[in-house]
Parts: structure tokens; sequence; C-alpha cells
């Protein structure tokens, strides 16, 4: 696959790395992440001069109207300095919801503020029953008079204390779990009845509990339409689900580098660590899980704006493991293979079924296939597609049933899971990998 950026992608990369590299060591983090703020001011003013904060608005709000793929640059960079700003909760997030409204005055005037730097945003959605779930809401806006009255509580929310402005979702019909009847509301975090609770989070960033009593707002802190804020919230998610895979690659890359060059400066009888075999093995199967991201993660071209989302059907037959969608290069895009080249083995998995669709290319089958896999060999799973070649995804993009798999311990069977949450498992557990290895080495190095 061609992973070149373009001359102004590879510029803005460049500058990306040059302030990660300038004031990101792990002592000035260390730092950051010990104040009372855990961020830099300054650094934030100078993201909004270098034109950062804009990048991902259209040049008809004020933006540089970038692409996925440049927020997608950045993200990558700041991983590698598991940088402290708020970047993500502000231009990612929040600023995903803001260039999703319909014109506004003011709209506008808050996308202008975000990127001069003046105005710090927060998305609250999570509850504490929800985990995953957008759409599981019981935190409430009723109308009163002109206005509404808000009560209820969001969890985690990411930089919430320090945020200007917070959006946040409340349901205003239906029931706990229906996605119709979500909407978004925007609130002053110094409004009476709204109180937040700060904490650090293990990574060193901030996030605080959310607590709405009796909120009154006007009618005007409705942002989109009344009921319908879930599918704004879940084209953020799919976009954050980038930028988070994105900033994880960013941080792998530099493990696995720091790692390799440690083995080869640390000596140990008489050797440099890097020529014992196991430690080598150990070093390539990094890099490989690297480079397997690496292609999930940001394989071009990509074109997220073509992504009908969410998808026209969202409820594949139950017993529908993949649901796959027609490609416009008329290859099914979960067995193209394109990305990965390979195949993988997946424990705990032993049954595949296929849903094809009439409208598929006539050199995919036409007709609902079953695929059973064989039994997993000892100390091994069964072999399938790894079926993440999202460059070639067209609208709309995956959809998948999961029927059982101990990759995805938290979904209950049945759960219909997109592509983009298969990645982000994905992640946790490839990040998980490279941190036992890393362990490991820290442990080697304290004992001899």
């Amino acid at each position: 696959m061609n992973f070149e950026l373009s001359e102004e992608q590879q510029l803005l990369q460049d500058s990306v790395a040059r302030f990660v590299a300038d004031h990101y060591s792990l002592d000035a983090r260390r730092k950051l992440a010990d104040s009372s703020q855990g961020y830099s001011d300054d650094h934030w003013k100078q993201f909004a001069e270098l034109g950062w904060l804009a990048l991902p608005f259209s040049e008809e709000d004020g933006g540089l109207g970038g692409t996925v793929i440049d927020a997608l640059v950045v993200m990558e960079q700041f991983g590698k300095g598991l940088i402290l700003e708020p970047y993500f909760a502000t231009v990612i997030l929040g600023g995903g919801v803001l260039k999703r409204l319909p014109a506004s005055e003011i709209r506008s005037a808050r996308i202008s503020a975000v990127m001069e730097g003046q105005l710090k945003l927060a998305l609250a959605t999570t509850e504490l029953q929800s985990r995953w779930d957008l759409h599981d809401v019981v935190s409430t806006a009723t109308p009163d008079g002109e206005g509404f009255v808000l009560n209820g509580s969001k969890s985690v929310v990411l930089h919430g204390a320090s945020a200007d402005g917070i959006i946040v979702s409340l349901r205003t019909q239906g029931g706990q779990f229906d996605k119709e009847g979500i909407s978004l509301f925007w609130i002053d975090p110094k409004a009476d009845g709204v109180s937040l609770k700060a904490y650090p989070t293990v990574d060193g960033l901030r996030a605080a509990e959310l607590t709405l009593e009796k909120v009154s707002v006007p009618s005007d802190a409705l942002l989109g339409p009344l009921h319908g804020g879930f599918d704004i919230l879940d084209a953020v998610a799919q976009e954050a689900t980038l930028a988070l895979s994105a900033e994880g690659l960013g941080a792998m890359e530099r493990l696995y580098k720091d790692t390799v060059e440690y083995t080869q400066n640390r000596e140990q009888f008489d050797h440099p660590l890097s020529d014992f075999q196991t430690l080598q093995h150990r070093m390539v199967e990094m890099f490989m899980e690297y480079e397997q991201c690496k292609s999930c993660s940001t394989g071009r071209p990509w074109s997220l704006p073509r992504m009908a989302w969410p998808p026209a059907s969202r409820s594949p037959p139950a017993s529908t493991l993949w649901a796959l969608p027609a490609a416009s290069s008329g290859k099914t895009p979960c067995n193209s293979m394109a990305a990965w080249g390979s195949r993988r083995s997946w424990p705990s998995v032993t049954t595949l079924s296929v849903s094809s669709s009439s409208t598929r290319s006539s050199a995919t089958p036409t007709t609902t296939s079953s695929v059973t896999q064989p039994e997993p060999r000892q100390g091994g799973g069964a072999r399938l597609p790894l079926a993440l070649s999202l460059a070639e995804l067209s609208c709309p993009p995956c959809t998948l049933r999961l029927v059982s798999s101990a990759l995805f311990p938290f979904y209950r069977p049945g759960t219909p899971i997109s592509c983009l949450e298969v990645i982000k498992t994905y992640f946790v557990n490839i990040t998980y990998k490279i941190t036992i290895v890393l362990y490991r080495c820290s442990r080697f190095n304290e004992l001899h």
C-alpha cells in the first residue's frame, strides 16, 4: 500500500515532530503532568499560531479544510510524545460536533474561538452504566417554557474541568437504549447546578465527573436537531477512533524504536542484548505488529466523508459475523486482504457466516454461504481472514455482528460492531503485548 504523504502533509508532519522533540522530553512531560492544570497554556497558544487548531475545519468556517489524513498525521506525531494539551478533546471531539452542526452565528463564533485558542471544549457522553454504548443514556433534558432543565451525570469527561464549554448528550425522549431521542446540549461549566470533580487519568491526562442538577438552559443551548443527536455522535466517534489509533501508532513506533535502541546499547556477557536471538525475535515481532497496525490505521486513500454513516442496515441477520458491503474496486472489502496481505490466527473463533449482497461484483458470491473453520490447533486458534482492509471500504463501511471471540471479551455475542471498533480492540491488544515486552526488558535491567 502507498503510505507516502503529500508535500503539505509532510511539512505538517515535520512541524509537529519538531514541536514534540523540542518540548516533550520525558522530564518535561512529567513536569507538566504534575502541574495544577496538567498542560501548558503556552503550548496551546503555539498550536493556534501554527494552525493546528484550525486544521479539521472547512475553509468556509475559516479553517484550513484539512482531511482526515491530516488529523491523523498530527495525532500520530502527538502519540510519540504523549502530549497533554486538550487537542483531542477540543478539536477532534468537541470540534467534530461543531463542524457537523447547521450553519449559525453561534456556531461560527465558537469555531472561530476554538481555532484562535480561546475556547476549549469537552464532550460528555459516557455514563456509569453505559460504558462504550453512546446510545445508553439516562440523563435527561426536560422542556421547560422556552428552554430545558437538565439532570443527570456523566463520567470520565476528558479535560472537563479545564473546558470553557461542554457538549453533553441527554435523553429528550424514548427509553434508555433508544438511539432516537438523544439530543446534544451546550452547557457552561460555571452555570448553577453544574458540578465537576476533576482527577488525573493513568496516562497523565485530566478527566472529570460531571453532575447536572436542575440546570436551566435556553433553547439555543440545543445543538443540532431535537432527538437527533446520535447520528452526530456516531460520526464523531468514528473519526475519534481513527485519531486515537493514529496516536497509539505514534506511541508504538516510539516504544519499539526505543526498545531496539536499548537492546543495542545494553551489554550483557560482553555482548549487546540485540545479539541474543530470543530478543531479536521479540524485536521483529514488535516491528511486525507496528507495521500491521500502520497498515490498518493509515492505509491510503482514506475517504471518511464518502462513507455513509451510520450504514443503511445496522441489523444484519443474527447468524452473521461479517456483513459485507459492495466495494467500488469490485472486491469484497473484508476479504481483499489489501491492507494486511496475509492471514492471522484469531483465538476462539470457529464459525464465520458471510452475508452477500445482490449489489456485489459478479466476482463475489451472490448467495449467503456459511464457512466453518477448522477446529483450533493445539497452541493456536482457527485461521481466519483478518478482514480490516479499510483502505478499500466504500459506502457503507463494514458492519460486523460478533458471534464469539476471545479477542473481544467485552462484547456480548450478537452485538453489531463496526470495523473501526475492531481496530480499537486490536490496538488495545497489541499495545498490551508491546508493554509486556518493555516490562520484561526493564525487569531484566533491574535484575542484571
